[in-house]
Parts: C-alpha cells; sequence; structure tokens
C-alpha cells in the first residue's frame, strides 16, 4: 500500500509544471504596434504618428489591391495572395473502425502571405 501511494506521488511531481524561468532566461515579449511604430519612426526620421499613418495607408492599398487582383506585393518585404477554398460537403469517414461525421464547411477567403526572397535571404545570412 506505502510503495502504491509513494508511486502515485512520484508520477505526480513528474507532471507537475516546471519552475518559472530565472528573471535572465525570460523570453523577450512580442512588439506592440506602438513599438513597432516607434521603431520604425526612429530608423526612418520621422514622427511616430506619420509613420501610423503611412503603414494605414499601405494598409489600404493592399486591401484595395487585393480585392481588384487578387495579389499584392510589397517590394522587399511580403507578398500577399487571396486564397479562395470551396465549400466542403458534409460527409462520413471511418477513423480507427469507427464511422465518423464530418460536418460541411462554408466557402472562405484566405490571405496567404509569404516573406520575398530579398527577405528570406537577409534573415537566412545571421
Amino acid at each position: 500500500m506505502r510503495v502504491a501511494k509513494a508511486m502515485r506521488a512520484t508520477t505526480k511531481a513528474s507532471r507537475a509544471a516546471p519552475p518559472p524561468p530565472a528573471p535572465e532566461q525570460k523570453r523577450e515579449s512580442k512588439a506592440r504596434a506602438a513599438h513597432v511604430y516607434a521603431d520604425i519612426a526612429d530608423v526612418a526620421g520621422v514622427s511616430a504618428k506619420d509613420t501610423k499613418s503611412v503603414l494605414d495607408g499601405i494598409r489600404q492599398v493592399a486591401i484595395r489591391e487585393l480585392r481588384r487582383s487578387g495579389t499584392f506585393k510589397l517590394a522587399a518585404f511580403v507578398s500577399l495572395k487571396l486564397l479562395r477554398k470551396a465549400a466542403s460537403p458534409a460527409k462520413t469517414k471511418s477513423m480507427f473502425g469507427k464511422e465518423v461525421r464530418i460536418d460541411a464547411k462554408p466557402a472562405r477567403t484566405l490571405v496567404k502571405a509569404t516573406a520575398v526572397k530579398q527577405l528570406r535571404d537577409a534573415l537566412a545570412e545571421r
């Protein structure tokens, strides 16, 4: 009986969450939009407000071009493409010896973003 309790205690201990990392090991948090605007403004030598308005303009042009032609390429940065997925009907499949019903999915439009070659090469040089 004591052996069983000891085994349960060790398995519970092994499943316990690991201790939090030391302060010097913490990962850097994600950059917020305001920080990104400020960083771009510092590099470009303009105000953060001007940077925000330029990026908003790029976003509006990208939306217009995606609706018009289905593709948008921002030179040396990213390429955006619209993917139109057709609707899938409901069906039943055999999984692990059981019949499973898969619900129908409506048609949807997705945006695929791909880093252009210049950006990929710059990141690979590290």
